[in-house]
């Protein structure tokens, strides 16, 4: 759409035009381009430049603002090339926009230029004033949006304006020609880029290993080990000589370092007092092999985000030099950026995806855990056919009623994971006890979804629950 300029600017604009006729006085200066040049000139100079490219021009015009221009004129001269352009779809002349502008009688040598800028040159140009622009207004918007706490449009916006980019990449399009098909058969014959896991079978159906960059989830029981499974794989990668940061949700960073040391050296926990020399010369072959770090993190439960987690990546790279491994216990664990939801499956969709951006942001891989079922405390009764019977009696093969009102059948029995376990009261007076992790049916406007205590189940929500 048009942007429009008022009647003031206008007048403010003409005024400004018959101004700049009269002899200058000494205006404020600013080194560019190795001239000596004040803003407005050069605002003037990328615009001139702009009219006489036709590709720089179709590639600028859409991201191009009025108010990314400081002086009035300019603001006139953007406000026709963006307006001409959208009725025209072409480029307005010097002629045209005087015209249109009612500018035609104070013609000078405005949009006049000595010698067209080098094409790359010029994208450059243009590329950096409309995202420092972009940003520049972003931030400005921001200021605002600080008073609501309203992050998420935050950094929609900077995200926004940090992205903008005028050399939009088509893709790739099949063609016949000879040399276009050389680099179209060279990307069908290419192996995509892999990091093996350093587990044999797994590498093997994965032709290799996980694509670079991707995000993929160890799933498991509970009690299946997948805890133990992301530290083997953090172990194989150091071997590798990849650096790994391990981000847990659940288990402080001494509890992680433990289990590292106690896999990769080989020591039982119990004898780590005594095995401090042992530890030592472990971790000084390990340099010695030129193995990858080991870095771990803790964050407290949902106070993680993906935008929490990229400054934490950011940091690591400017500190070390390197993009890592990332691997988290666990994205259940998570909270989106900025977004409200209604229960698990809608959260765990969102940190998914943004932990997908983060894989390919770096360019690297990131993995993580989920569990196939959730926890009930020992004691808890199920419905069977025969009536209630606690959890710990429940045996393969039972019969048990479902969230759905239909008989399952226990397929495996497995020891749970040490988890904190809470209790619910409801408004009957009936109480449960459970995991943080247990899912339950919850009403949202009448419509059923599933949801958790470490998602966002609160006081005053109505569960479905069996009689």
């Amino acid at each position: 759409m048009e942007e429009q300029i008022d009647d003031t600017e206008y007048e403010d604009a003409m005024a400004e035009m018959a101004a700049e006729a009269k002899p200058k006085k000494k205006k404020r200066k600013e080194q560019s381009e190795g001239q000596i040049i004040d803003i407005e000139d050069r605002e003037r100079a990328l615009l001139s430049q702009l009219i006489n490219n036709h590709e720089l021009f179709i590639k600028g015009i859409t991201f191009l603002e009025v108010d990314f221009f400081e002086s009035k004129v300019n603001k006139i001269i953007v406000s026709e090339m963006i307006g001409y352009y959208e009725d025209y779809k072409s480029i307005p002349t010097e002629d045209i926009i005087l015209l249109n502008t009612g500018m035609e009688d104070t013609r000078h040598d405005w949009l006049d230029i000595k010698s067209q800028w080098p094409h790359q040159y010029l994208e450059d140009r243009l590329n950096s004033f409309i995202k420092n622009m972009s940003m520049k207004g972003a931030i400005e918007d921001s200021i605002e949006l600080l008073d609501d706490e309203d992050y998420g449009t935050i950094e929609k916006k900077i995200k926004d304006a940090v992205n903008v980019d005028i050399d939009v990449k088509l893709g790739v399009t099949i063609d016949s020609d000879k040399d276009k098909f050389r680099d179209l058969f060279e990307m069908l014959t290419s192996s995509e880029a892999t990091i093996p896991t350093g587990w044999f079978n797994a590498d093997n159906a994965l032709e290799g290993g996980v694509t670079v960059p991707s995000l993929n989830y160890l799933m498991a029981k509970s009690g299946g080990g997948k805890s133990v499974g992301l530290i083997n794989l953090a172990w194989n990668y150091v071997k590798m000589g990849k650096d790994v940061i391990y981000i847990s949700l659940e288990l402080k960073e001494e509890k992680i370092m433990k289990r590292y040391i106690c896999h990769s050296a080989g020591i039982p926990v119990k004898n780590i007092p005594d095995s401090e020399m042992e530890i030592y010369n472990h971790l000084k072959k390990c340099d010695a092999r030129g193995y990858g770090r080991f870095t771990t993190h803790f964050y407290q439960p949902n106070t993680l985000s993906s935008m929490k987690l990229e400054l934490f990546v950011r940091n690591y790279v400017q500190m070390y030099g390197v993009v890592p491994i990332i691997i988290l216990d666990y994205a259940g664990l998570m909270t989106p950026n900025g977004k409200s939801w209604q229960g698990m499956f809608e959260k765990d969709k969102y940190v998914s995806e943004e932990l997908r951006g983060v894989a390919t942001l770096f360019d690297t891989v990131v993995w993580t855990a989920d569990q196939f079922n959730r926890c009930i405390a020992f004691g808890e009764k199920v419905t069977t056919p025969e009536g209630q019977k606690s959890i710990e009696e429940v045996i393969v093969g039972d019969l048990v009623l479902g969230k759905d009102n239909e008989w399952r059948t226990v397929t495996a029995v497995s020891e749970p994971e040490d988890q904190e376990v809470y209790e619910i009261t409801l408004k009957s007076g009936k109480n449960i006890k459970v995991s943080g992790r247990h899912l339950f049916p919850k009403d949202v406007n009448g419509k059923m979804i599933e949801d958790s205590i470490t998602c966002s189940l609160k006081v005053g929500d109505k569960l479905y629950v069996a009689d």
